[in-house]
């Protein structure tokens, strides 16, 4: 298994994550958030890897793809926490 912390993602992803958790009011200086990636299987079979995002009240993970989509995710999720109900 390799963890590998926010600070190591790519700053495209880190940038996306930030402005995410600022439109939702989170504090940067209150998440933690890292991708977690399996080793790679049998007979060549890619490793699954996701993203695991932590703050006051949150613990999330999501499925990583290249194209940064769990952000999206994320962001969908954080909007209808901060939704009243």
């Amino acid at each position: 298994m390799k963890q590998t912390p926010f600070v190591a993602f790519p700053l495209a992803e880190q940038q996306a994550l930030l402005a995410a958790l600022l439109q939702a009011g989170v504090a940067s200086r209150g998440f933690c958030a890292s991708r977690i990636e399996w080793p790679e299987g049998d007979e060549g079979v890619p490793a699954a890897s996701f993203a695991l995002v932590t703050a006051a009240g949150l613990c999330r993970s999501y499925p990583v793809d290249t194209a940064c989509g769990w952000i999206a995710e994320l962001q969908r999720d954080l909007t209808a926490a901060s939704s009243p109900a």
